[in-house]
């Protein structure tokens, strides 16, 4: 009886706890009940080792992002997780957040500018955490001197093993 009473207790707390994601979701994207449930579902055809659970808080930080609608969001996540997966130990907790912001600064993909910080942090002597630190700071006026991704980061890696800080390289 002890076993089942702690089952019985057990579900009701892993019951909970999705429903509390689930809120977090529609929360902070707006998606409905259905649509929430709908990612949620289509988390098992993400090539991943990622738990849901994880998968689920990348939703919601796709909607305090601005992302918008099922497939933006759901397209989002995928790769962000792509990104946690590649980046995540060098960049931690906040890898997806900063990568995305450099990407919109950028106007590209969180892919490409993923690819471009993940290759050169391992083919040069900079550090990830750099280049993403360096690609924050100079972001903002890329548009206007129209350097791409790669290239401002490349330039982010020389001054990296020159031994510039960020700040004063940008």
């Amino acid at each position: 009886i002890d076993k089942t009473i702690q089952c019985v207790s057990n579900l009701i707390t892993k019951t909970a706890e999705l429903s509390d994601q689930f809120s977090d979701i529609k929360k902070t994207t707006g998606l409905t009940d259905a649509e929430v449930k709908k990612l949620n579902s289509s988390f098992k055809d993400f090539d991943t080792r990622t738990p849901n659970e994880e998968l689920r808080k990348l939703a919601s930080e796709a909607g305090k992002l601005g992302k918008t609608g099922y497939d933006d969001i759901r397209r989002f996540v995928e790769e962000a997780n792509k990104i946690k997966v590649a980046l995540g130990e060098d960049l931690g907790e906040n890898a997806v957040i900063e990568i995305q912001k450099i990407s919109d600064a950028f106007g590209v993909g969180a892919l490409q500018t993923a690819s471009a910080v993940n290759s050169l942090g391992a083919s040069s002597a900079a550090t990830e955490a750099f280049l993403v630190d360096f690609g924050s700071k100079v972001a903002g006026v890329s548009r206007t001197v129209n350097i791409s991704i790669p290239d401002i980061l490349s330039y982010g890696a020389v001054f990296n093993s020159l031994g510039l800080e960020a700040e004063m390289s940008s």
